[in-house]
């Protein structure tokens, strides 16, 4: 039962699991709290413990994990015996609140080559402004580009201040739409001058005031002479005038114009360039004009209507035959439109006179005998002139050629001419036709040398002759037919022209052109002819003791022996010595006889080879007499002893060592 005291400490108890939520701004600080989730740590099972919340950012103003207070109230029996810890701060986000902008315009305006737009804001309007917040904005406006357009879109850049701008997300007004008109231009007006085409058409250009900038437009401007005719300071009207666009941003559409300027320009002559006319080749007539054909005349840079005529006259450079001649051409015009014209004329044509026909006739030739040129005598004493012009002045001389100089019956003249005279050149000119004469054969005489020669066993002669007479260096060639009195061998021999041929030689000499007659003599001497012999052989023999050889004439060749001619040989030979050999010479002796022998210089032929065989003995005729065989006593041997003392030889030749 005793007491006494003690103390009983707060316990510690710590708040936390509360969150806050994010808001949208709405110009206040206070945050929404979530407690669904607090957790009293520390608190003991039972005990009577309740809390209640408040939140508050720490401004209002938009910010992300922004601090939020937590402001706590704690009730319940048992709130005394806790040390509580209060909850920590919390974060939550406050996002910008949506604000659009609307109410405002644009102002239309004229063209001045810029985007910028004037806007209208007194009816400007922040929707979804909180009540006294501070927030105010500035704008500009530039249209979608600086052309002419109606309703065109015109953007809006806006700026923002205030107090209170950052808590907004700002929807802007992006556009708004205005027109913008065309600027009126005006213009002064320069009309180039222009070559006559037969219409009023002018080319004018013209000078605009009123663009913007250095803005520059194209134009197609219609405009008009007063009248299509040639002439100086003539008045011109501008019509109409299309824009076109142009540099620097020039648009055509962003400009307006009205026409009807004036000012004046000149009409010139038009070139026109007359050509198509032909003029006809003539033939020689004595004088220069010329026949023109203006049938396809035709007016080069006429304009189609107007009305031009021209007529022509033609004359050559002169009357002369020529080629290509220059034909002048004087033309005259006429017509209402003439003097719109800068005329060309037609240039020069060409044409020919072409000579008249003249034709040689009434020449002859003499004939000739041949001289070694072709030049022929002409006869013009009654030359006549066929087409010659009465009065013109012409004359010809004229030489005569034979088609060569050969002779010949009925041979072609070609007459060469020369022509002179004033008016030789206006006519072509038939010369004299080739006309005929004869060249007779020169005759000619001549010597006679003929050649020794060789006995041949003919009566054939080479002869050669020297002709008198030839043409200058003319030579000729020859066959001579001659003989000899007879065919034998002499000295100073007689010899007989019986023919001759000429054939053409060298520096012109022709054969047909002379001829000449056989029957010259000379004399030359016949040689003897070599004869030689060969061929002979000798026949082979056995050993008798002697050198007679058997000579064999059966293959005899006389060299050079003239067929025909009666030459006879007789011959017998002899062997070097009687001993047997092979190849041994056997020396051959010869003698001639015949008609024919005197006509020839015979060279023998002196040796040739045979063989002496050995004599066989006992074979041909040797027999051996007397031999016998003595007896011996035994020796061991077979050799036999023989007694040669009473031998003898039937057979052997008579003084043989044998």
């Amino acid at each position: 039962g005793q007491t006494t005291t003690a103390n009983v400490t707060a316990k510690a108890l710590t708040i936390s699991g509360i969150t806050a939520s994010n808001k949208t701004y709405d110009g206040n600080t206070t945050a929404t709290l979530n407690t669904g989730g607090v957790t009293y740590t520390g608190k003991i099972n039972g005990d009577d413990f309740n809390g209640t919340y408040l939140g508050a950012f720490s401004d209002k103003n938009v910010g992300t994990g922004k601090t939020v207070t937590i402001t706590p109230s704690y009730t319940g029996a048992d709130v005394n015996n806790y040390s509580v810890t209060d909850h920590s701060t919390v974060t939550a986000n406050i996002t910008a609140k949506a604000l659009s902008v609307s109410g405002i315009t644009a102002s239309d305006k004229t063209y001045d080559g810029s985007t910028s737009a004037t806007l209208g804001t007194g009816s400007v309007s922040y929707g979804g402004l909180v009540s006294g917040d501070t927030l105010t904005g500035t704008f500009s406006g530039v249209f979608n580009n600086a052309n002419v357009g109606t309703g065109k879109t015109v953007t809006i850049t806006s700026s923002y201040g205030g107090t209170d701008v950052n808590n907004y997300t700002i929807t802007d007004q992006a556009s708004t739409t205005a027109n913008v008109t065309t600027k009126t231009l005006t213009a002064t007006a320069s009309a180039a001058n222009k070559t006559y085409d037969g219409t009023t058409t002018a080319t004018t250009t013209l000078t605009f005031t009123g663009l913007v900038g250095s803005e520059t437009l194209g134009q197609t401007v219609g405009s008009t002479f007063n009248n299509k005719n040639v002439g100086t300071g003539k008045s011109v009207t501008v019509n109409s005038i299309t824009l076109a666009d142009g540099s620097n941003g020039g648009l055509a559409a962003n400009y307006s114009i009205s026409p009807g300027q004036t000012t004046t320009a000149n009409v010139t002559a038009k070139a026109l360039t007359v050509s198509g006319i032909t003029v006809s080749n003539k033939t020689y007539d004595a004088n220069a004009v010329a026949t023109l054909d203006a049938t396809s005349v035709a007016y080069t840079g006429l304009v189609s209507g107007d009305v031009f005529n021209g007529t022509y006259t033609g004359a050559f450079s002169d009357k002369n035959v020529g080629t290509g001649k220059t034909v002048t051409i004087t033309p005259s015009y006429t017509g209402a439109d003439v003097s719109n014209y800068s005329v060309t004329n037609h240039s020069d044509l060409t044409a020919n006179i072409t000579a008249k026909a003249l034709t040689v006739s009434g020449i002859t030739a003499s004939d000739k005998t041949y001289d070694g040129n072709a030049v022929a005598t002409l006869n013009t004493g009654s030359v006549l002139y066929s087409g010659l012009i009465n009065g013109d002045t012409f004359s010809g001389t004229y030489t005569g050629a034979f088609n060569n100089a050969n002779a010949g019956t009925g041979k072609t003249v070609t007459i060469t001419p020369t022509y002179s005279g004033a008016d030789v050149s206006n006519y072509s000119i038939s010369n004299h036709s080739t006309i005929t004469a004869d060249v007779a054969v020169k005759a000619l005489t001549a010597t006679a040398s003929a050649a020794n020669k060789t006995y041949d066993g003919t009566t054939t002669a080479t002869t050669t002759l020297t002709f008198t007479g030839l043409v200058g260096s003319e030579t000729l060639g020859q066959t001579v037919g001659s003989t000899f009195n007879n065919k034998n061998v002499g000295t100073g021999k007689s010899v007989t022209v019986n023919s001759i041929t000429l054939a053409d030689g060298s520096n012109g000499g022709l054969a047909a052109n002379y001829s000449i007659s056989p029957g010259q003599t000379t004399t030359a001497n016949v040689t003897a002819k070599a004869l030689t012999v060969s061929g002979i052989t000798a026949s082979n023999k056995i050993y008798d003791g002697n050198t007679v050889a058997t000579i064999d004439i059966s293959s005899i060749n006389y060299g050079g022996l003239v067929s025909g001619d009666d030459v006879v040989i007789s011959t017998s030979g002899n062997f070097s010595d009687r001993n047997v050999a092979s190849g041994k010479i056997v020396t051959i002796n010869s003698s001639y006889s015949g008609v024919d022998i005197n006509n020839y210089i015979i060279t023998d032929q002196t040796t040739t080879s045979a063989n002496i065989t050995s004599r066989p003995l006992g074979v041909t005729g040797i027999t051996v007499f007397g031999l016998t065989v003595n007896n011996k006593i035994y020796d061991g041997t077979v050799t036999a002893p023989l007694d040669t003392s009473n031998i003898s030889y039937s057979g052997l030749v008579e003084g043989d060592d044998f």
